[in-house]
């Protein structure tokens, strides 16, 4: 089972983080910062899918379950509006789909 993923915290590189469970079954601990991007990688094909955000946010992600979260902090009652980009990689033949 792959748990794990990458972010780019602190804006320089992509740093690996392993999901992890807490004993409360708690999902908590494995939300991390995330500056600008969060990827996922699959070590059977080579591909590596990228979330590229448009501001700092909490995220996690689980290729097991393909599923990207990102959490939006906001003050009660105002709207939030925020852009992603997606690119998928072949590792393999080195180029984006």
């Amino acid at each position: 089972m792959n748990k794990k993923f990458w972010v780019d915290s602190n804006g320089l590189e992509m740093t690996q983080r392993t999901q992890t469970r807490s004993l409360a079954g708690n999902a908590g601990p494995n939300f991390t910062p995330v500056s600008s991007a969060i990827a996922v990688r699959d070590a059977s094909s080579l591909r590596q899918a990228t979330i590229l955000n448009d501001r700092p946010q909490l995220a996690t992600a689980d290729y097991q379950n393909a599923t990207v979260e990102f959490v939006h902090l906001t003050k009660f009652g105002q709207g939030m509006t925020s852009k992603y980009w997606m690119q998928i990689f072949d590792r393999f033949k080195g180029q984006s789909k």
